[in-house]
């Protein structure tokens, strides 16, 4: 017989839910708004389903630190440095690395041994020049 955590609406069956609206808004973030609020929110109540909002709070707090994040959020820190066309992805791709060190982020796929030394070993060289952002955003083959 299946426990009311597993059929019911309990706390697992709310972290699902939450954890499938993150993964959505980190995926499409354009669909959500031109700010990051969805992001801060999902993320924020994830963190607090899974009893880890300290974490969430030091995430953040890092961010300020790296000077990742202004009063205006991630987006603010970034927008005198990025075209306006490519904030909301971007900022969506930051909360994404801590909702995948957090161990909530639904992978389409990871890379592989090879891809990622090619991509490790050729970066250095790669971005000491200014690129286009369609250069950035086209996936490259190994």
């Amino acid at each position: 017989m299946a426990s009311d955590r597993e059929s019911g609406p309990g706390l697992e069956s709310v972290r699902r839910h939450h954890l499938a609206q993150v993964n959505r808004v980190l995926r499409r973030p354009g669909m959500y708004g031109g700010s990051e609020i969805a992001e801060r929110l999902l993320l924020e109540a994830m963190a607090a389903v899974d009893a880890r909002l300290p974490q969430w709070w030091a995430a953040c707090e890092e961010l300020r630190e790296r000077e990742a994040f202004a009063s205006t959020g991630v987006v603010g820190a970034y927008g005198g440095i990025l075209p306006v066309g490519s904030l909301r992805d971007a900022t969506a791709s930051v909360y994404a690395e801590i909702a995948h060190r957090f161990g909530w982020l639904e992978l389409d796929r990871a890379l592989s041994e090879v891809e990622f030394h090619k991509m490790s070993t050729d970066i250095g060289g790669w971005v000491t020049q200014d690129r286009t952002m369609a250069e950035v955003i086209v996936p490259h083959r190994v």
